[in-house]
């Protein structure tokens, strides 16, 4: 059977996402649980990877049928960005056995416990935010703050209920049975959170990967904040055949304190030079970044920090979700501005391939104007910074004046 291009995809075939309550998807972009939920504990990994549902997105990517659980990648490719799906090796794409589809590659977002609270993350990845959002649910349904037509805008009492009940599905004694036996046949290992390295789970997996000699065939990835080095972690990384640092940035100096709140800029940096210089040949350090409306005017900067101190950088997502965070809410002026920056960076840096596609992926995102997108969801940006800084006493036009003076005029409850 051969596959059409226009819509295959390779993950659904050989791998597995799971995170957020426990769900279980494709990738980490991938909505099925919008057709059924597969959730652990409720579910084991065996039963969603041979269910009807998965089976049914696997046809409909063969046959050239856009599946709505990959909406991500469909909505990027149509803005002219190089979508998770089409960032796969062709080498890749060519070696999966579509007629026997098996798990090689394995991503855990392990647990929402983190120390930051990043403006365009949620309550199923920061336990920061779970506690915000919990202390001051009122706040969001208070008159200064609503929304009539969307009473929920930002979360329900229903969310905290769920959070509750998967409180620790990742520490499910049958699911990491279930993972344990699935090591022995993977070859691509990804753990993120929340923030990984304050998870125990994650020391688990990883000793279970060196006491039964599977680290050496293994490529390992674990995206952390880089606010914290545990030296005893660096020792155990060594001993997989490749591991990357993905260290999560999204912004230079005072936008990064704002964006990625509670975390600090000088940690981060010295963090950064630390593991540089004591990694071995098999650990590398890798920054990775999300371009969203409070950065797009800020990330050209942090790329030419990265460039003069020779860190290496790679992916730049779009943030799609909240809607309020995506680039297409802003005003035209605004993306204008923001796309003479980002083409003065390409035409002024050598970059690699990848590093050039990203780069040209944001600036074909900042062409697109959406007026009704704009016109919807502008208010929830408005809202949902200002309920922020008044709760983290943190204030927008002095962490971010060059974006604050641009949208002042606009920027009104």
């Amino acid at each position: 059977m051969k596959p059409n291009n226009k819509t295959f995809c390779n993950f659904p075939f050989s791998s597995i996402w799971t995170g957020g309550s426990g769900l279980i998807n494709p990738c980490c972009e991938a909505q099925l649980h919008k057709t059924k939920e597969y959730q652990i504990p409720i579910h084991s990994i065996n039963e969603y990877w041979n269910s009807k549902e998965l089976q049914g997105l696997r046809n409909d990517l063969i046959n050239g049928i856009q599946h709505p659980a990959c909406v991500h990648c469909w909505r990027e490719e149509t803005q002219g960005m190089t979508s998770k799906r089409l960032q796969q090796p062709i080498t890749t794409i060519e070696n999966v056995d579509v007629n026997n589809p098996s798990i090689k590659e394995l991503s855990l977002a392990l647990t929402n416990l983190c120390n930051l609270g990043c403006r365009m993350c949620h309550h199923w990845a920061s336990s920061v935010i779970e506690d915000e959002n919990r202390e001051n649910h009122s706040l969001y349904y208070s008159d200064k703050y609503r929304i009539d037509e969307d009473r929920n805008w930002h979360h329900s009492d229903s969310h905290f209920k769920e959070l509750d009940k998967q409180r620790n599905w990742w520490a499910n004694k049958d699911f990491l049975n279930e993972i344990y036996k699935l090591l022995h046949n993977i070859e691509y290992l990804s753990i993120s959170g929340g923030e990984p390295t304050l998870n125990k789970t994650l020391l688990k997996i990883l000793d279970y990967c060196i006491d039964n000699n599977l680290a050496k065939n293994i490529w390992l990835e674990i995206t952390t904040n880089g606010q914290q080095i545990n030296p005893k972690l660096l020792e155990k990384l060594h001993k997989f055949n490749q591991t990357v640092l993905l260290i999560s940035i999204d912004g230079y100096k005072n936008v990064y304190e704002y964006i990625r709140w509670k975390g600090s800029w000088n940690k981060l940096e010295k963090n950064i030079m630390y593991l540089k210089e004591n990694s071995k040949k098999n650990i590398s350090v890798t920054a990775v970044m999300t371009s969203q409306v409070l950065n797009i005017l800020n990330l050209p900067e942090l790329l030419s920090w990265l460039q003069e101190n020779k860190i290496n950088w790679i992916n730049i997502n779009a943030v799609t979700r909240p809607n309020y965070h995506n680039v297409l809410v802003l005003p035209s002026h605004v993306k204008s501005i923001a796309s003479k920056k980002w083409n003065t960076f390409l035409k002024t840096n050598k970059l690699n391939f990848k590093q050039e596609m990203h780069t040209v992926n944001i600036i074909n995102s900042l062409k697109i104007n959406n007026q009704s997108f704009e016109d919807k969801w502008w208010k929830y940006f408005v809202r949902d910074t200002m309920i922020k800084d008044e709760i983290r006493n943190q204030d927008l036009a002095k962490s971010i004046p060059e974006l604050y003076n641009i949208i002042k005029e606009r920027y009104k409850l």
